[in-house]
């Protein structure tokens, strides 16, 4: 009997440090301050579109709801972005910035974000989906919601340059045209190098029936004079 209620004792209080774990996880309310990356759809690599991201991400959590607000750069360039709950605060046409808020339920969880870059100037247009990794474990607390606080994006120091993101774009749209422009280029080497061994073909031959003639005539000129002086002898 006594063993029966040590072991229903014992689950119960599996159960409860099982219940209790993630509750104290939780962060409380207030605004923090929260590193996070932008990653490849599926992995755990940063994806290009991450160097448009202003890092770190201002997080508010107020009566159990997490808003995430983030700056990004080039914002000419990202014409589609939605993220859930997806909201523009502000934008900024002269320096090319917007900051917006979007929802996260589960700030453990990764965040699907469906984007699109459209750059003219370089004919690129591509839609691609990336994975927003918010790093809860590091978020660090600000002040609290209701209070004025100053916006952590405005200070960040890893915030990238237009000329990084610039260069990081035209190294795919490079990319993207050599791969284009490849069959081609190799398509006309193969029919320069055919037209080529044709005539190298061509010339080889001429030299060398010329120049068998002479010998061929010598000898059937000698074989004659040979045949020539024999008679005259039987004749004679």
């Amino acid at each position: 009997m006594f063993k029966k209620i040590a072991v229903a004792f014992i689950a119960m209080l599996m159960i409860v440090i099982a219940g209790a774990s993630p509750s104290s996880a939780k962060l409380a309310d207030g605004i923090y301050t929260v590193p996070y990356q932008m990653n490849t759809a599926g992995s755990v690599n940063p994806s290009i579109a991450n160097d448009y991201f202003v890092k770190p991400a201002k997080l508010i959590v107020e009566k159990g709801v997490h808003t995430v607000e983030v700056t990004i750069t080039n914002s000419s360039w990202i014409t589609e972005l939605t993220p859930p709950g997806y909201k523009k605060i502000s934008e900024d046409t002269t320096a090319d910035t917007r900051t917006f808020q979007f929802t996260v339920a589960d700030t453990s969880k990764i965040v699907e974000v469906p984007m699109r870059v459209e750059i003219p100037s370089l004919d690129y247009y591509h839609s691609y989906i990336v994975d927003f990794d918010l790093d809860d474990a590091k978020a660090t607390k600000t002040g609290d919601v209701g209070t004025a606080t100053a916006n952590p994006t405005a200070t960040s120091t890893t915030k990238p340059t237009t000329s990084m993101s610039t260069a990081t774009a035209v190294a795919a749209a490079n990319t993207a045209q050599a791969q284009q422009t490849k069959p081609a280029t190799t398509t006309a080497t193969n029919a320069t190098v055919n037209k080529t061994q044709q005539a190298t073909a061509t010339q080889v031959k001429n030299p060398q029936t010329s120049d068998n003639l002479p010998y061929v005539a010598v000898a059937f000129l000698l074989l004659s004079a040979f045949v020539m002086v024999r008679l005259r002898k039987q004749g004679a």
